[in-house]
């Protein structure tokens, strides 16, 4: 028995890397390396427009948290994400390998591993590009930057005294990352489902019509928003942002459980044509 479920571990990880591999080695990759690279360099530009005050200027990992914290502009970064893995699961040959080799419930997991495969690389590119850009301009210390901590450039900040207080730049960056990869990981298990059900575009139109209804909200201000749970920056300023904050982890929780059993049912009566 402690064999056969290290061969299975073993298969869902080789059926994963392999999804990976084919999806890093593709030109939709390329474009999307690209694209992210100028969302850092535009992104990063304006930051330090608006917060180069009094030849104070923010710190470098710092710099990188306040682009976290929107999402690195989460409208822009989640259409991106949405090009970048439209097709789940991958229309390859490879699959009908899979197949043959594997249990179905091996088969799911290693997709489910796929999405969050796609959705750790896509935030180290963010990451990446956004050090590099913003290293340019930032002060290279630790700690907050006096523009955060100091009192008197309260109408520039928006970050909590109780997250300042609490937690280090490294930190809070780190605890920014979690709600975009929920968001962008939920995004990816709902596709597949939608898939499954051999509803791809209708997942892919609800996605989108998701991400432009977030947009329509907040331009009009209105009380609820489809993405508020998606950046720190929506939970922190909500007025509660501890609470807020175990919100999201729980609803995300919630959602992609059920997302996941109902794919598990699916999967188990459905003819897997690849």
């Amino acid at each position: 028995m402690h064999k056969n479920t290290r061969l299975g571990k073993h298969s869902v990880w080789a059926l994963s890397s392999y999804n990976f591999d084919s999806w890093m080695h593709t030109p939709r990759t390329l474009v999307m390396f690209v694209a992210a690279i100028l969302l850092c360099f535009v992104e990063s530009r304006k930051l330090f427009r608006a917060y180069s005050i009094d030849g104070n200027s923010l710190n470098l990992t710092e710099s990188v948290f306040l682009l976290a914290s929107t999402g690195f502009n989460i409208l822009l970064s989640s259409m991106l994400f949405l090009v970048m893995v439209n097709e789940l699961p991958k229309r390859i040959s490879f699959q009908y390998y899979a197949l043959m080799r594997s249990s179905r419930k091996q088969w799911l997991n290693s997709q489910v591993l796929y999405c969050m495969e796609m959705v750790l690389a896509f935030l180290a590119i963010l990451l990446f590009c956004s050090y590099a850009f913003c290293a340019w301009n930032a002060a290279w210390k630790a700690g907050w930057s006096p523009i955060m901590e100091d009192e008197s450039y309260g109408t520039y900040r928006w970050v909590s005294e109780f997250l300042i207080s609490n937690f280090s730049p490294f930190s809070a960056l780190l605890i920014a990352l979690i709600p975009i990869a929920w968001t962008w990981f939920t995004i990816t298990m709902f596709i597949l489902l939608m898939n499954m059900f051999d509803l791809g575009k209708l997942g892919l139109i609800i996605v989108a019509f998701a991400l432009i209804a977030d947009y329509i909200s907040i331009q009009s201000s209105l009380p609820f928003s489809s993405m508020q749970y998606s950046t720190l920056l929506s939970i922190d300023s909500s007025g509660n942002g501890a609470k807020s904050f175990a919100i999201m982890i729980v609803l995300f929780m919630v959602v992609n459980s059920i997302t996941y059993i109902i794919m598990r049912i699916r999967v188990s009566k459905m003819d897997l044509n690849m």
